[in-house]
């Protein structure tokens, strides 16, 4: 009993080794490492296995099942990071390109001019002073676009507190001006209950807030839901209204939920050539992938002498796959 007592603590301890050579590889911390604890878990649980007559057979299979197991489950383990956990290096270096400075730092986040050379937002979040960072967030604001304020948003993760409590203060500002205008939109709406123009202009800003890069997914949902429900509240009143149907559209579209948008697009003739709905239409074909009708809308809004949006106009150049 005792001798199987000190084998089932070497298997344990054979276990252990494995379980260390699965977590170097997922960690990163190299294969050599990995492969050096894998060795020693195969050659214990060996060692074990041979030693111990009665149970040999059995220590043997179970010896061996770890070893082997581990490498089969190592590669299942090394993932790549999905896209709503990348490290704050990734992140902007993923948005270097869209936000990086053209002109000298010293205009764009006040940075010290004898630097001379200009520098990216991920420059001076990634190595400018607490003042830098300050005056590159408050930029980031004032800048307003969705991957400006979504860098802007990522700040509130970073390492350092004072970049956060800045990011967050700036963020806190944003967040009340556009509270204040949807305030002021829904007393409008609710005032002009009867106006086709205010319930529109109510879910088209619910919706801009939805993609404007201030709201994690969950809030960004919640909005584009309350867009929907001023719109089916208005359909109600206006049916058939083709503003108030392109919109609803449009927030469906933005929820994923391609059957309320292909119900509502079944209300338009399908030669209706409005730019909006043709824009609609080649955003749904887009999502769907039929990018050969996406381009097709995007001949017909050419003829039609009317302005594409860039997504739909680098697809109708460059074409997808």
């Amino acid at each position: 009993m005792r001798r199987l007592d000190q084998c089932v603590r070497w298997l344990a301890f054979a276990v252990l080794a494995e379980g260390l050579a699965i977590f170097l590889l997922s960690a990163g911390a190299g294969v050599v490492a990995a492969i050096l604890a894998h060795t020693i878990a195969a050659v214990v649980a060996t060692a074990v296995g041979s030693s111990h007559g009665c149970y040999r057979g059995l220590l043997l299979c179970v010896a061996w099942f770890v070893p082997i197991l581990g490498p089969l489950l190592g590669p299942l383990l090394v993932r790549e990071p999905r896209a709503g956990t990348l490290n704050a290096h990734a992140l902007f270096e993923s948005y270097e390109a869209e936000v990086s400075a053209e002109m000298p730092l010293d205009r764009k986040a006040g940075a010290d001019p004898s630097r001379g050379a200009a520098m990216s937002f991920h420059e001076v979040l990634q190595h400018g002073s607490i003042d830098h960072r300050r005056n590159a967030l408050r930029k980031l604001a004032e800048l307003g676009g969705r991957s400006h304020l979504e860098l802007l948003r990522r700040c509130l993760s970073h390492p350092n507190m004072e970049i956060r409590l800045a990011a967050f203060n700036e963020l806190n500002r944003l967040l009340r001006i556009r509270d204040r205008h949807l305030t002021q939109l829904r007393d409008l709406a609710e005032m002009h209950a009867h106006e086709v123009g205010a319930q529109v202009t109510l879910a088209r800003a619910y919706r801009k807030y939805a993609a404007s890069g201030l709201l994690d997914t969950a809030m960004a949902r919640f909005q584009l839901q309350q867009a929907i429900q001023v719109c089916r509240k208005a359909l109600r009143r206006h049916r058939q209204d083709p503003d108030l149907c392109v919109e609803l559209a449009w927030n469906a579209l933005e929820l994923g939920d391609l059957r309320t948008v292909n119900r509502t697009l079944r209300r338009f003739e399908p030669d209706d050539a409005h730019p909006e709905l043709v824009v609609l239409r080649a955003r749904v074909a887009f999502v769907q992938r039929r990018f050969d009708d996406a381009r097709y809308y995007a001949r017909e809004l050419t003829a039609g002498g009317h302005t594409m949006p860039s997504w739909l106009d680098a697809l109708a150049v460059g074409g997808a796959s």
